[in-house]
């Protein structure tokens, strides 16, 4: 069996963070491999900083209008997540990943909707060599 990713969502107190690790333990006690990924969890499989010196250069990009490097490398994130899921067989239940990483920072620096919504769909197609599921809270 392939990997799969969980992908919690909600706003700030919805119990995301909770909910991901339901879900991880629940699976784990039914003999299925799974491991919770917290959104604020120093080395995420998903972020492309790795300590306080890289987030500082992925901000500059950011906001001094380089946020489409800032994106390419997040999809390479995304498709390295997949493969690696894939690849390990199990469950990987991740907690504001989705809406709560880039998505919500490009929303914030006003971006064009279609800019957005390619970047969405380039996560899916991304995701698409294994099972993923978001759960909006």
């Amino acid at each position: 069996m392939g990997g799969q990713l969980v992908m919690t969502e909600g706003i700030p107190g919805s119990g995301k963070s909770v909910a991901a690790q339901t879900i991880a333990r629940r699976l784990g006690a039914a003999g299925r491999p799974a491991r919770w990924c917290y959104e604020e969890e120093l080395g995420h499989p998903v972020h492309v900083f790795r300590d306080k010196a890289s987030l500082g250069e992925v901000v500059r990009d950011l906001f001094s209008g380089n946020h489409a490097r800032v994106v390419a490398a997040a999809l390479e994130r995304w498709a390295r997540l997949a493969a690696g899921t894939r690849e390990v067989g199990a469950t990987l239940v991740a907690d504001g990943v989705f809406f709560g990483y880039l998505t919500w920072t490009l929303h914030t620096l006003d971006r064009p909707f279609e800019e957005l919504r390619a970047y969405v769909e380039a996560v899916a197609a991304a995701l698409a060599p294994i099972e993923a599921r978001l759960v909006y809270l």
